[in-house]
């Protein structure tokens, strides 16, 4: 994301990047709202279209990766969404231990499951942020 930035400083923050997501710095409300739908594009657009695709040339290992992605992202535009309702009220996200799959990216918020929902991976394949 830095490198990205670097190459995009001259953008205003209002300008939005090709995923519809706001890029710069600006109030966290705003970069919030870009997250969310960059988010929201790839939800409903791009991952989908990808699968489709992939789907249809028979690349397996493709369809398993953009899947993993889908759902992933899915997690994160909940985690950007939460965030934003704290920064509308001038507070900072409140977030227990957050988990990230290292097979497929799923990201969770306080207890780590068992079996990761997305790739059925066990829990010593996350990392953790606290």
């Amino acid at each position: 994301a830095n490198n990205h930035f670097v190459e995009l400083k001259d953008c205003a923050a209002e300008e939005l990047v090709p995923a519809g997501a706001v890029f710069g710095i600006g109030e966290a409300s705003d970069n919030l709202d870009g997250a969310i739908a960059g988010e929201s594009f790839e939800i409903e657009e791009m991952y989908p279209a990808y699968l489709e695709v992939a789907q249809f040339q028979n690349e397996s290992g493709a369809v398993r990766s953009f899947s993993y992605a889908l759902s992933a992202e899915k997690e994160h535009k909940k985690l950007f969404s939460k965030a934003k309702k704290a920064a509308i009220n001038d507070q900072d996200v409140e977030l227990g231990p957050v988990h990230i799959c290292k097979v497929c990216g799923y990201t969770v918020e306080g207890e780590i499951p068992e079996k990761c929902p997305i790739c059925n991976a066990g829990r010593e394949y996350y990392e953790s942020f606290e």
